[in-house]
């Protein structure tokens, strides 16, 4: 087959084995084509996340996720009778966006054991956390201890 420029009429013109096989070519590019683009990607995005991991960049981003977290629990916190006992219980989860970040939001040291679901004190959580309460009605609701 020779090359040609594929419009209207050069396809039409085709035979269906010329076709068939100018479709398989087709496909095989495409797919050579995704390939290459996935490789482009991972090997950028690798150097790219590296390049961004600077001690700062870690600090900046643990303490914008605190303040995100800080945040989205005081708007779940609502009045509820088991309240009076200090019993409500509640979960919150969040994307982090690299495990060092992770590791600077929750203080854990290098080398220790990872966990994917843990609890925490609520002495522990405020000292990450600051303390949070909220306005409901005319009194507050906090954590206690």
């Amino acid at each position: 087959m020779t090359q040609k420029t594929f419009g209207m009429i050069e396809l039409s013109a085709m035979s269906k084995e010329e076709l068939i096989v100018l479709v398989q070519r087709l496909q095989e590019a495409a797919v050579q084509q995704d390939r290459d683009f996935q490789a482009l990607a991972e090997t950028s995005g690798n150097r790219a996340a590296k390049a961004e991991e600077t001690p700062e960049k870690i600090n900046e981003r643990a303490l914008k996720i605190r303040e995100i977290c800080h945040k989205e629990i005081g708007k779940q916190m609502k009045w509820q009778p088991s309240c009076k006992q200090g019993s409500t219980k509640w979960s919150y989860q969040c994307v982090v966006p690299s495990t060092d970040v992770f590791n600077k939001v929750f203080k854990v040291e290098e080398g220790a054991k990872p966990w994917k679901q843990k609890k925490i004190s609520t002495t522990e959580f405020q000292q990450l956390f600051g303390h949070i309460s909220k306005s409901v009605g005319v009194d507050f609701i906090a954590f206690v201890m």
